[in-house]
């Protein structure tokens, strides 16, 4: 990882992607936070988080944009147009500013997804085969590093000195982000395919999820990849009764439970790429998959030190899948698609978690968690066995 981080490229996208993930980490909680003093109730703040959510469902317009206009540009673009979306938010005055705050979390959804398969595109384009889990895995470090810190530090400052103060650093963080953006070097050779565009705009939109589907080598690990992020869906609304019904503990608790997951996962992630190099993207994917079935059993048991060592478990295999997942894909699909696959990813993985998000929390109120969480370890199981004999073409573990 050390020997990445003398490239000139990934040191300046890594300090850039760090000050994005501290400005966006802050933006979007702080300004829910803001929502919820206007009037009693919580609609409000689930409203800003709502409209944020409806802007990330553009991943595939963003990355049919990155794949047209190349991923460093598209950043840059995206960074810009960031700046101008958060300057209303200035001027935000009471509750009838409030549906400016949710069109310009709409505009930010879109630029995040935007952002994202930039990133996922630009990644392979500045570092070499060899680099590049060490690089997603350190991008997975700082990711894990702003979600413990920002949601924190964003709330303070709005209760302290008011939303402006959070406007305010999330607009230089664009605008640093794009000045960094602008001294990394890309190859200049166009990443479009020659036979890529002559269709309708529908067909571009569709054709990153057409080949991922086509793909024999792809499709039968990314069929994996929506079934564990379904099983991560149900387990989202559970923490809750895992705490005050399983430990029969306060919902302070819950906090306590979050922390110990946080922490495991900024110490388990810059190892994700060392473990990638080793033994190949899919089969750490599966051992992730077999630590994550495993916290499902921890979380079963009443007692707080068994619940404990379970979403430390869980705060371990995630980074692991989702960088190995990351590495993945960026090694399996052709340079003038990435953008278009990493939004369609997005898209697609989307409705399996808010489907299941829904199932668990209907689940919940006919059925013990328990029945929940033996679920889960079924659908990880399943999923770990839909990856065997889809080894990859690149997969690291492959070729040694």
């Amino acid at each position: 990882m050390t020997k990445a981080l003398r490239d000139r490229n990934i040191l300046i996208y890594v300090i850039q992607s760090l000050l994005s993930g501290l400005g966006s980490g802050m933006m979007w909680l702080a300004l829910a936070v803001w929502a919820s003093s206007l009037r009693a109730g919580g609609s409000d703040a689930a409203s800003i988080i709502f409209a944020y959510t409806i802007g990330a469902l553009f991943g595939p317009l963003s990355g049919l944009l990155v794949d047209r206009f190349g991923a460093r540009r598209s950043a840059i673009l995206a960074n810009g147009v960031g700046v101008v979306v958060v300057t209303p938010l200035f001027f935000l005055s009471g509750a009838g500013s409030l549906w400016v705050a949710q069109l310009c979390m709409v505009a930010y959804g879109i630029i995040g997804s935007a952002t994202s398969a930039a990133g996922f595109a630009l990644i392979p384009e500045i570092t070499t085969s060899e680099d590049l889990p060490h690089v997603n895995s350190l991008i997975q470090a700082i990711s894990s590093m702003t979600r413990l810190i920002t949601p924190i530090a964003g709330a303070g400052l709005v209760s302290a000195f008011g939303i402006s103060s959070v406007v305010l650093i999330d607009s230089m963080s664009f605008v640093l982000a794009l000045a960094l953006l602008a001294l990394v070097k890309t190859p200049r050779a166009s990443l479009r395919d020659p036979g890529d565009g002559g269709g309708s705009l529908l067909r571009e939109l569709i054709s990153g999820v057409a080949y991922l589907a086509r793909t024999k080598e792809i499709s039968r690990p990314l069929v994996s990849c929506l079934i564990t992020i379904f099983a991560f869906g149900l387990g989202e609304p559970l923490i809750f009764a895992i705490v005050s019904d399983g430990l029969t503990q306060k919902s302070s608790f819950v906090g306590f439970m979050l922390t110990i997951q946080a922490v495991a996962t900024l110490c388990a992630s810059p190892f994700a790429g060392r473990l990638i190099v080793s033994y190949g993207e899919l089969r750490v994917a599966r051992i992730a998959l077999a630590l994550i079935a495993c916290s499902c059993a921890f979380l079963m048991a009443r007692s707080e030190l068994l619940v404990a060592a379970g979403y430390l478990t869980v705060g371990v295999g995630l980074p692991w899948f989702v960088t190995a997942i990351n590495t993945w894909l960026q090694r399996e699909t052709p340079p003038h698609l990435r953008g278009r696959i990493a939004g369609g990813f997005s898209f697609a993985t989307s409705f399996p978690q808010v489907i299941s998000v829904g199932a668990s929390a209907w689940l919940i109120t006919l059925y013990p968690y328990q029945f929940i969480l033996a679920g889960m370890i079924a659908l990880l199981v399943l999923s770990v066995l839909m990856t065997f004999g889809a080894s990859g073409r690149r997969d690291l573990a492959s070729r040694t």
